[in-house]
């Protein structure tokens, strides 16, 4: 059975559109109002234009609409995936790289990351390298399947 990190994918690094200089849904709005303000009343924009311009406004905000679902998706999974770790002895690296071996008794989700309560001590795991139930000799790779 494969394990996968934890804590290995920070949704707490998601940030919105207009704070990575991209071209949030406000500012094309604005920018499309102002186009139609300043435009020369002579030569206006064709239909086809501001049709084209609005398709992609609204594309713009489904985008927006699926990255923030798609965020709200990976905190449920990575909140699911802690939990299937209680009562389970694990071992894995900590933050700073070192060994950690314990039982998992309690789960937190504390600002996009995983944190495990193992033996009594809050462990923000980054990777897990074995999950075994308690009491059961040896590491999972070193048991054979009966």
């Amino acid at each position: 059975m494969s394990v996968t990190a934890v804590g290995g994918a920070d949704s707490s690094s998601y940030a919105q559109g207009s704070t990575r200089g991209e071209l949030g849904k406000e500012e094309f709005l604005k920018i499309l109002v102002s186009q139609f303000k300043n435009q020369n009343p002579l030569e206006p924009v064709k239909d086809t234009e501001f049709i084209a311009q609005m398709a992609q406004f609204s594309s713009l905000e489904q985008l927006q609409n699926i990255g923030s679902r798609l965020e709200i998706m990976q905190e449920n999974f990575l909140w699911s995936q802690s939990l299937s770790f209680l009562g389970q002895e694990i071992e894995g690296l900590d933050g700073d790289g070192n060994l950690v071996r314990g039982i998992v008794t309690g789960v937190k989700f504390l600002s996009g990351q995983i944190i495990l309560l193992i033996d009594g001590e809050e462990k923000g795991l980054q990777l897990i390298t074995a999950v075994k139930l308690p009491g059961v000799e040896g590491r999972p790779a070193d048991r054979e399947e009966s």
